[in-house]
C-alpha cells in the first residue's frame, strides 16, 4: 500500500467523511454535489477516486467527521499565537501544512456543540 492509501484508510477508520476534489483544486469534480452532507457510505462509493493521484482529498468537517479544523492563513494575518490566544492555551494538536503556506489545526468536535461552530474568530483564522 502507498502512503496515500494508508492515510485514506486511517482517515476512514477515524470516522472522517472524505470526498474527491479536482486535482490541484479545492473544488469537487464536475457532476458531483452535496458532498458537505455526505456520510462515510458516500465516501466508500468514491474510494477509487480518493485513492487516485488524479484527485485531491477533501474532508467534511463538523459533526459528521467528528472534527473541527482551524485554518490559519498568514497571508491574512493568521498566526499560531492568535489561535493559542483564542483557545486560552498553547494548542497541541494534529497540524497539516497548506499549499498556501498556512496550516490547519485539527481538533475533536466538542461534545454538545451546535452546527454553528464555524466562524471567523480573528483575521486570518477560520474554524469549520
Amino acid at each position: 500500500m502507498s502512503l496515500r492509501d494508508d492515510t485514506i484508510t486511517q482517515m476512514m477508520r477515524d470516522g472522517w467523511v472524505l470526498f474527491p476534489l479536482q486535482k490541484n483544486s479545492k473544488r469537487p469534480p464536475e457532476g458531483t454535489s452535496g458532498h458537505l452532507s455526505w456520510t462515510q457510505r458516500d465516501s466508500e462509493d468514491f474510494m477509487p477516486e480518493l485513492r487516485s493521484d488524479d484527485f485531491n482529498v477533501g474532508i467534511v468537517t463538523g459533526k459528521s467527521s467528528g472534527i473541527v479544523v482551524v485554518d490559519i492563513d498568514p497571508k491574512h494575518g493568521g498566526t499560531k499565537e492568535a489561535a493559542d490566544a483564542l483557545a486560552g492555551v498553547d494548542t497541541h494538536t494534529r497540524e497539516h501544512r497548506t499549499r498556501s503556506g498556512g496550516f490547519h489545526l485539527i481538533f475533536r468536535y466538542p461534545d454538545g456543540a451546535g452546527d454553528d461552530i464555524a466562524s471567523r474568530p480573528r483575521p486570518g483564522l477560520l474554524a469549520g
